[in-house]
């Protein structure tokens, strides 16, 4: 059953409506405008052209923590905010994005498509008090900027897609995928982020920023763009962030690059055929990196890094994949007899077998048991990981290699 909305916006609506299901509003800024702690707005399937120069700007409209304001696309619906602008449109320098600022907490943002803003789809902006919003399950592409931006601290960016983030101006130096600038707290998990002309993922100066289960691949290019696919944080402040089983692959620079004074984590990591390094720690504090995997690029670290038990450790040259073809869903997974299953070390993840694996991938096989059923059978290892399957993220079970 489909919640109630409190505020409902239409393609067939009109901004002097009352907002109800059966007299809803035309524009989302009217919808964010009246919208209280604790309500809910539905968007409507459609597309939406916003005005030029015009963000959808929310502006001292608080939720909290138990009553945040969310702002969804109707369930079974995909609505598209779409401005003119962009990489390849004739008119790219059109200010847009949904932006947060002023005493604006606890919003969530669900099930929206967002192209076309000169800036970012979405952006906390540093100087106001925005944090602590969720973005989750939206499609964003084909802008001037980022993805998701967030300046304000304990954001979630959550099951998001993001592609062909262009800046002309700058030659391709501020486009980046999805990123936290300068925030102490925060989670990122389950993106996809890929062939935008700066890096992936950039945590600049930010601190104590968990990601995991993302793929960043093919970033960075024209003269400017870093090519970088994960970033954390900047050489003069920020770090203490950790990477937990996170993929990049064909990034123009490096795979992961933690320079940062407070050192950075990164667990179960892989990656594979990026520009330069796949792994770079030249700069910075005593970063740690554990059961990682590395094949194609090499990596490069200066003294002080922890790097015990991963491919390069261990002397693993070839990891055996099952494939590296990135239209498989096999790609960059390991195949049988690989030299990195159950070499890794127990940092307290979740695995099967003696010992974790390396990479970002546990090995073993979906499916069914005998008796059809997913569930605590003895066949099944305790292992769910999420993978990407070129459509979207998806959880699976893992069968225990011990018992098959």
């Amino acid at each position: 059953m489909v919640e109630t909305a409190d505020y409902y916006v239409s393609l067939d609506g009109d901004d002097g409506n009352s907002g109800s299901e059966t007299s809803p509003l035309r524009t989302v800024q009217a919808a964010v405008d009246q919208v209280s702690a604790g309500e809910l707005i539905y968007v409507r399937g459609g597309i939406y052209d916003q005005p030029y120069h015009e963000p959808i700007s929310v502006d001292d409209t608080a939720g909290t923590e138990s009553n945040p304001i969310r702002l969804e696309g109707y369930p079974g619906e995909r609505p598209h905010l779409r401005w003119g602008g962009g990489p390849g449109h004739d008119s790219w320098q059109v200010w847009g994005g949904v932006v947060l600022t002023g005493d604006s907490p606890h919003w969530e943002f669900r099930n929206l498509e967002v192209s076309g803003s000169e800036w970012c789809a979405f952006q906390t902006e540093g100087d106001s008090n925005a944090h602590s919003c969720v973005f989750e399950d939206l499609y964003c592409h084909d802008l001037g900027q980022k993805g998701v931006w967030a300046e304000t601290d304990d954001c979630v960016i959550r099951n998001v897609e993001v592609h062909d983030c262009y800046n002309e101006p700058s030659n391709g130096e501020h486009g980046d995928g999805l990123g936290m600038a300068g925030v102490d707290g925060g989670l990122i998990e389950n993106c996809l982020v890929y062939n935008n002309s700066d890096d992936g993922l950039d945590l600049w100066t930010s601190r104590n920023v968990t990601v995991r289960d993302t793929v960043t691949h093919s970033n960075g290019y024209d003269d400017d763009g870093d090519g970088n696919g994960f970033k954390s944080a900047n050489t003069d402040t920020g770090g203490g962030n950790e990477f937990i089983r996170c993929v990049a692959y064909n990034n123009d620079s490096r795979g992961f690059r933690a320079y940062s004074p407070i050192a950075d984590r990164l667990v179960n990591c892989t990656a594979y055929d990026n520009g330069s390094d796949d792994f770079s720690a030249i700069h910075g504090g005593d970063h740690e990196l554990v059961n990682c995997l590395d094949s194609g690029s090499g990596t490069s670290f200066h003294s002080g890094v922890d790097d015990s038990s991963n491919s390069w450790n261990l002397g693993i040259d070839d990891p055996g994949f099952a494939s590296t073809d990135d239209t498989s869903g096999d790609f960059l997974r390991l195949a049988a007899g690989s030299p990195a299953i159950d070499a890794g070390t127990d940092v307290g993840l979740a695995f099967v077998g003696e010992a974790p694996d390396l990479g970002a991938y546990e090995y073993g096989s979906e499916g069914t048991d005998d008796t059809g059923d997913t569930g605590d059978d003895s066949m099944w290892g305790p292992v769910t990981i999420y993978y990407h399957t070129g459509e979207g993220f998806v959880e699976v079970a893992i069968k225990n290699k011990e018992t098959v």
